[in-house]
Order: structure tokens, then sequence, then C-alpha cells
């Protein structure tokens, strides 16, 4: 069991980032020149599930691979769509007290 002073001195890992072409190079190495994914993957100090997520994604959609929208795009996307919500559900409140104040001057027949 870990005892929390120990759990708060270890430090975490750096996340590394790799562009498409590094990932597409590595697929490259597996698909085209027929090597083991482990190999490969060890040639290239990456994790072999990496390497073999990167060859799922490329097989799967070749032209749209690695495009990119990793976390950080994904959060800006979030935070952008989480304005336009707030400011969609303003204008709509706006539009309910202009129906009312409309149908107030109109009688129902």
């Amino acid at each position: 069991m870990i005892h929390r002073e120990e759990h708060k001195s270890r430090k975490k890992r750096e996340r590394r980032v790799f562009d498409r072409s590094f990932k597409t190079e590595a697929v490259h190495m597996v698909v085209d020149q027929g090597l083991r994914i482990t190999h490969a993957a060890r040639k290239l100090n990456i994790h072999p599930n990496m390497l073999s997520r990167w060859k799922h994604e490329h097989l799967t959609n070749k032209n749209n691979s690695f495009t990119g929208l990793g976390p950080e795009k994904l959060r800006e996307e979030l935070r952008q769509l989480r304005r336009e919500v707030i400011g969609l559900r303003e204008e709509k409140e706006i539009l309910k007290k202009a129906i009312i104040i409309l149908s107030k001057g109109k009688k129902i027949r």
C-alpha cells in the first residue's frame, strides 16, 4: 500500500507529444518495412501499444489519420462551444420575453 507521503513525492511523467510525420514514419516501419510492432517501438523508444493504436488509426482513416485533434484542441473547442451555448440561452430568454411583451397587445380570438 502506498502511503500519502510517498505518493506526493513521486514526480509525474511528462506527456510526450509526437507530430504527424513521426507517427506516419513509425507506422510505415511496421506496415511497409514489415518490422514487428515491438521491434519498431523499441527502436523509436515508444510503447508498443501506442504504435499499435497509431497503426490501427492509420489503417482505418488513411487520409484523416493523425489530424492533431489532441486533448488541448478538444478542450479549446469545448470551451468555445460552451460560450456559444451560453449566448444561445441568453438569446432564447430574450426572445421569450419579446413574445410575452408582443402578445400582451393582441387579443386571442
